[in-house]
């Protein structure tokens, strides 16, 4: 038995833009559109107490608050540190959908590590 079925090409599911960073107090914030091409996705790259840095983002439309962390394992609520000469590789791997993120608020995946961007 024969099932002729459409064939259809998935295309990407993202694509990365550019983002253009700008400097915000001691650290930088940039940010770049959601894939709906309505809401946006915002970055925050602070100084903590400490003298290291820590990223966060979320979107302006689901409210889904994360922080970037080291690795698969980490449950810090506040996200790892970075020295300051890990920043530049921070903002590429955001840039480029590489950094993972652990959300801690407002969103079904809450706990979960991944570099996905919901």
């Amino acid at each position: 038995m024969k099932i002729n079925r459409p064939i259809y090409y998935m295309q990407p599911n993202k694509t990365y833009e550019k983002i253009d960073w700008e400097p915000y107090y001691e650290g930088f914030i940039g940010s770049r559109l959601m894939p709906d091409g309505v809401c946006s996705f915002i970055y925050e790259i602070y100084k903590d107490d400490d003298g290291n840095y820590r990223a966060e983002a979320g979107n302006n439309a689901y409210g889904a608050i994360r922080v970037a962390v080291k690795s698969r394992n980490c449950k810090n609520v506040h996200g790892s540190k970075y020295k300051e000469n890990e920043v530049k590789d921070l903002m590429e791997n955001i840039e480029n959908g590489k950094c993972l993120w652990l959300y801690v608020s407002h969103c079904n995946a809450v706990g979960k590590v991944t570099t996905m961007e919901y």
